[in-house]
């Protein structure tokens, strides 16, 4: 079974993830696909002009920082003690979640926000066991702001970052003040620097929801639709599942996964509220693929858990053939 196989210590686990991202990856070499505006962001277009015009360069690109970032969070997973030290669940969740965008532009915003999401928390994980957290409350200050210049809807989790103090009893006023300072360095600069350009008017429709909008998924393919709809039930299911089991684990645990969860439902309220693109889910995917692991990796009938895994696998696999007969 797949569960089995991914919680051992084989190494041959992450080849064989490799060979599966690669598999449901690989229809976006084939069908061109559909663009990611970036037109209305102050940074985006600079930067977006140094990238390589190939879309196979693009591909590959895209390719290595997803496995990257789901090679970090699975390794915080581990450390952290959401799942055993030999497991890579995290990964293998994280790349199904990752691969129900089949035709996606391969360098949206929304990947590379996923990357400093990723590293963002591995500085939030941190604050439960420093000594001085005040140095972690600015730096993952400053990498959540970094990621907002990819996704400008992200600065809100800036007030997450102060519930995961408060849940890691982290109760000083000088880490609160010192992570929203590092979370605006980054878009501030960036501002000044564009003081004599025309993005000023764009600020305002990227830090403000629609809320005619909400729940307008006009983007959207109905069965891209049901299949995200089917997973954010599932998604939510478990980790009630799972907030309710970690209550005889140590205190370290318990934190961890109650800032998962948090940042999980703040991350997809963001989605909603800010008639996002499919693509901005691949960041939440990151709090979903810890809950998803955490879950199957403790199960107790792990038989059935096992199955379980499978038709989610299958899902996702079946989801991938329908859209490539169907493009």
């Amino acid at each position: 079974m797949l569960l089995r196989f991914f919680k051992s210590g084989l190494p041959s686990r992450f080849l064989l993830l490799l060979f599966i991202f690669f598999v449901l990856r690989f229809p976006g070499l084939i069908h061109q696909p559909t663009q990611v505006s970036v037109a209305d962001n102050i940074f985006l277009p600079w930067i977006y002009s140094f990238l390589p015009s190939s879309q196979v360069l693009h591909w590959i690109i895209a390719f290595i920082v997803l496995y990257f970032a789901g090679y970090l969070i699975n390794y915080l997973a581990t450390v952290s003690g959401l799942t055993g030290k030999s497991s890579s669940l995290t990964l293998f969740f994280f790349l199904l979640l990752c691969s129900l965008l089949p035709f996606s532009d391969p360098l949206n915003p929304y990947l590379f926000a996923t990357l400093f999401i990723a590293i963002y928390f591995s500085l939030l994980f941190r604050i439960a066991t420093a000594t001085y957290p005040i140095r972690f409350s600015f730096d993952s200050g400053m990498i959540l702001g970094v990621a907002a210049l990819f996704f400008p809807a992200l600065l809100y989790l800036a007030f997450f970052t102060w519930i995961a103090l408060l849940i890691y009893q982290t109760s000083k006023w000088r880490n609160f003040v010192v992570s929203i300072l590092g979370t605006l360095i980054p878009y501030s600069v960036i501002i000044l620097l564009n003081l004599n350009t025309n993005h000023q008017n764009n600020l305002t429709h990227n830090f403000f929801p629609q809320l005619r909008h909400i729940f307008s998924f006009n983007d959207w393919h109905p069965v891209q639709l049901a299949t995200i709809v089917f997973f954010s039930v599932l998604v939510l299911y478990i980790s009630l599942q799972v907030l309710s089991s970690v209550r005889n684990r140590n205190i370290e645990i318990r934190q961890h996964v109650s800032v998962v969860f948090w940042a999980m439902i703040l991350m997809f309220l963001i989605v909603v509220l800010f008639q996002s693109p499919p693509e901005a889910f691949v960041p939440l995917s990151i709090p979903a693929s810890w809950l998803l692991a955490s879950f199957f990796e403790n199960a107790k009938n792990t038989k059935r858990a096992g199955w379980v895994v499978n038709g989610i696998f299958a899902v996702v696999v079946l989801f991938q053939i329908y859209f490539f007969y169907a493009a």
